[in-house]
């Protein structure tokens, strides 16, 4: 049986690493900060972390983050080497809820840049250069860019959402001797990424 790309398993590995350390970072996190992660998980404590979600989050949901694959480009060197890229969407996805002391969008947007602020330092942390797999297997990653979406607002509430695109460089021919073993599954439903806490 063929095993599954590397293009999969790092989409994967993406969601485990993000859901570890946001779980860290919620169990030291304070005040404002705190109150911001929270609204990331749902009311049984687990993270609101999707992979391949293409159909909205419901209120339950949200707020919530979306990772999904954008392209894979194969660039094949010697017949011993098959250097590829893939890009992926990191979407960190809220709604607004205006008060009266405060517009909803901004205090959405507030949490949303500061958890994609987050994201974005966890994977430049130096144990994740190589996407906490052996050596060899990914060569670089690197953030390409980061886009703040601007809502029309038709209706009270309307969703705002920061995308960051993450380039993986990888051997694809290297999956094929050294398997890669994932805390992880999804449920096919929602595409929830769940992490198996006694791995």
């Amino acid at each position: 049986m063929i095993a599954p790309s590397l293009q999969e398993i790092l989409k994967l590995k993406l969601a485990e690493i993000l859901t570890t350390e946001l779980d860290k970072e919620l169990a030291e996190a304070t005040g404002e900060y705190k109150e911001a992660l929270e609204s990331f998980y749902n009311t049984a404590g687990e993270l609101n972390i999707f992979v391949d979600r293409f159909t909205p989050l419901d209120p339950s949901e949200m707020n919530g983050i979306v990772i999904t694959p954008e392209k894979v480009l194969y660039e094949h060197g010697s017949s011993r080497k098959s250097q590829n890229s893939a890009t992926y969407f990191v979407d960190v996805l809220g709604e607004s809820y205006s008060t009266e002391t405060e517009p909803g969008d901004e205090k959405t947007n507030r949490i949303l840049q500061r958890i994609n602020g987050v994201i974005v330092q966890i994977m430049q942390k130096g144990e994740y250069i190589r996407m906490d797999l052996e050596p060899g297997i990914v060569s670089s990653k690197k953030w390409i860019e980061t886009m703040f979406y601007r809502p029309t607002p038709d209706t009270a509430n309307y969703p705002n959402a920061v995308t960051s695109r993450l380039e993986i460089e990888y051997d694809e021919e290297k999956i094929l001797k050294t398997p890669v073993q994932l805390k992880s599954h999804h449920t096919t439903k929602s595409g929830r990424y769940k992490l198996i806490k006694n791995f």
